[in-house]
């Protein structure tokens, strides 16, 4: 099966050049931080560098960044795998002008992913956590056809309260049904 990193206007590419500067930016907007990162202060570019190498190295199997229209406007990636029980984490995060359910460009950009995952590497199941407090993700994975496989009551503190914790799953088996259906209505 060919794999496309791109569909719809979005696509996906290696981080380059600028990129570093998107991500410092992104990680130091604390008005949407607690939805992609636990940290919760802003550092310096020094800081920043040093927790993303470490991030990279330890965490991230694979990073890129979502291109839409030409104009770089989120990320997306793999981490936590474990290829002998053949499974990932993915996370995504978009600029704030660029979400909604418009453009379908986190659901596209994750699909993307999810497509390339479960193609070039032997997972069989990729996870993605969503928090009460998003409601816009959640919708998204039980949309998508996501299971979900586990809720952690009052896990994550933000502005003020204490939101549960969801943990969704996506089989390989799912993917011609779901990721694959919705990314062939878009190409």
């Amino acid at each position: 099966m060919a794999v496309s990193l791109l569909c719809a206007g979005v696509e996906l590419h290696p981080p380059e050049g600028e990129d570093a500067k998107l991500l410092y930016g992104w990680r130091n907007d604390l008005s949407n931080l607690a939805l992609w990162n636990p940290g919760r202060r802003p550092i310096d570019l020094d800081a920043f560098r040093a927790e993303l190498d470490r991030f990279e190295s330890e965490h991230v199997y694979i990073r890129l960044m979502v291109r839409y229209r030409g104009e770089t406007v989120g990320t997306v990636y793999a981490y936590d795998a474990n290829l002998v029980h053949g499974w990932a984490y993915m996370a995504i995060y978009i600029n704030p002008k660029y979400r909604g359910t418009q453009r379908a460009i986190a659901p596209i950009a994750w699909a993307l992913l999810v497509e390339y995952l479960f193609t070039a590497f032997p997972f069989r199941k990729i996870y993605a956590e969503a928090y009460g407090f998003n409601p816009l993700s959640l919708k998204t994975m039980r949309t998508a056809g996501l299971i979900l496989e586990a809720q952690t009551p009052q896990h994550f503190f933000w502005n003020g309260a204490y939101y549960d914790m969801f943990l969704f799953a996506l089989y390989r088996e799912q993917l011609p049904t779901t990721v694959g259906k919705f990314l062939d209505k878009r190409r």
